[in-house]
């Protein structure tokens, strides 16, 4: 079978680095190289130059029946298999920065998808498969939404991101695919090159981001956040309920607009959305940081208790070598009183 390697790069990548393989099988070797700092992704023929340094790459093996399509998006696999029920299963491969939510937020994501209600943490009972050179583990996750479809995901951090497998389709489709996708899952391996020893060139290091300069509206609060957060405030509005505001900057394309939008639709119990679906529910929003997207979403039920709805508005995009995140999410009334302040206060954001 196949395989593919997608490079991680955690610096910016030097024009022309690019790693080098030999062919496995019949079929040359394709490399899907991530340009750090773009999200570019290229596929290029076994035979390139040699990686940089300090880098992480994943690899799997295809199996044979699987067609492959293009790299979509987020999406650095991306495939089709023939569910014999006269319907297809799709399975693809992203990425995502840090644990993309936590475990079971991407579980809930899942069962929204087939119209299956939340579940809890004690409720979790993952399958757990290793990788072939064992340096990392998956926790795959089977879910059937009958009339809905199923979904086959796996999840497995590599370095300081999530990595997703996922196939979904129809109940017949998946369980006549469910083998191969195992087989996917088990021939992945990890690899760190740290060695050096094929440089040509230094990478140019991606230096820490420091904080905007913010105009802060009257009334906001400095909060202490996590430690990602470069910004941090909280919003006081009636009755004592508050939002909450942060700004965050990840490097690269921070997993991608499409899969963080539905990131903040799972946050408030939403279905996911498609990447056209998203675009009708966005605004573009020029900040002095570069050009964002504005997004509203408001949860369904009462997720607050007594009553009370949430809400997220945000903005996000990616500019440069960098992805900045602005979020505001609490009280739906709050959120929406403050919602004239929050889209100044993106908009004035600026590089100090």
């Amino acid at each position: 079978m196949p395989r593919s390697w997608v490079i991680q790069g955690r610096q910016l990548l030097a024009p022309g680095f690019a790693l080098l393989l030999a062919a496995c099988g019949e079929e040359p070797v394709r490399v899907y190289h991530v340009t750090a700092g773009t999200g570019e992704e290229k596929s290029v023929p076994s035979g390139g130059t040699s990686s940089p340094a300090d880098e992480t790459m994943v690899r799997w093996a295809k199996p044979e029946s699987w067609k492959e399509l293009p790299p979509d998006g987020t999406r650095l696999g991306n495939y089709t298999a023939d569910g014999g029920d006269g319907s297809e299963a799709a399975i693809t491969v992203i990425r995502l920065g840090g644990t993309a939510g936590g475990t079971l937020a991407n579980v809930n994501r899942w069962r929204s998808q087939l119209n299956l209600g939340p579940t809890t943490e004690e409720a979790l009972s993952p399958e757990k498969v290793s990788v072939s050179d064992g340096q990392g583990e998956f926790e795959v996750f089977a879910l059937d939404g009958a009339e809905a479809g199923g979904i086959l995901a796996a999840q497995l951090p590599v370095a300081a991101e999530m990595w997703f497998f996922k196939m979904t389709g129809s109940s017949a489709a998946i369980a006549a695919q469910k083998e191969n996708f195992m087989m996917l899952l088990q021939s992945v391996e990890i690899a760190h090159d740290h060695s050096g020893a094929h440089e040509q060139e230094a990478p140019p290091a991606l230096p820490e981001v420091a904080a905007p300069k913010l105009d802060v509206p009257a009334g906001w609060e400095e909060s202490q956040g996590s430690s990602m957060r470069l910004a941090s405030f909280r919003v006081k509005g009636a009755g004592g309920h508050e939002a909450d505001v942060s700004v965050v900057s990840l490097k690269d394309d921070g997993g991608g607009l499409e899969a963080n939008l539905n990131l903040w639709r799972t946050q408030m119990q939403l279905r996911d959305l498609t990447e056209q679906e998203l675009k009708a529910e966005s605004l573009p929003l020029n900040s002095g940081l570069g050009a964002l997207t504005l997004v509203h979403f408001e949860s369904a039920d009462d997720l607050l208790g007594e009553g009370r709805k949430a809400a997220i508005l945000g903005a996000m995009g990616q500019v440069g070598a960098r992805t900045w995140f602005f979020k505001m999410a609490g009280d739906l009334d709050v959120v929406a009183a403050e919602k004239e302040k929050f889209i100044r206060f993106v908009e004035t954001a600026a590089p100090k």
